[in-house]
């Protein structure tokens, strides 16, 4: 999924559009917890026994993502805020997602996920707040323009 982290620029400046330094410290975090979960793979699983080997003896580790840094990269994804919100939401339920599809690593903590449902809940409630000013802000446009037919 592309997650497209650069603030609109004006057309007047000569500038780059320049990042958001939260919104690509959270790509960075969901980057790593990928990386990490790639690690907790078992990739040896298809290979050659001399290939097997020599991966075998360079690997430091093969443990993957602990909940406690799940949690602190869940914690800066849903630091985006703005335009980046939905985002960053999404980048968070990815990686919960894909570490709960694997419950050999570990399991996410309690307040990782109720974090996550709470932004979630608040974006969904955000939604529904501007679709019902939109729907007001219409409504009363609609009532001026019959007046003024009258």
């Amino acid at each position: 999924q592309d997650y497209s982290g650069e603030q609109e620029s004006d057309e007047d400046s000569d500038d780059a559009a320049t990042p958001n330094p939260i919104f690509e410290a959270a790509k960075v975090a969901k980057d790593v917890i990928d990386a990490l979960m790639e690690r907790a793979s078992t990739p040896t699983q298809h290979m050659k026994k001399r290939r097997k080997r020599k991966y075998l003896r360079t690997v430091q580790t093969t443990g993957g993502p602990t909940p406690q840094s799940i949690d602190y990269a869940v914690k800066t994804c849903l630091k985006l805020d703005g335009e980046n919100e939905e985002a960053g939401i999404a980048m968070a339920k990815e990686m919960l997602d894909d570490y709960a599809e694997r419950p050999y690593i570990g399991v996410a903590l309690d307040e990782t996920t109720a974090l996550l449902k709470e932004a979630e809940a608040a974006m969904l409630a955000k939604k529904e707040a501007e679709a019902a000013a939109a729907a007001a802000e219409n409504e009363t446009e609609g009532d001026e323009e019959s007046t003024e037919e009258k």
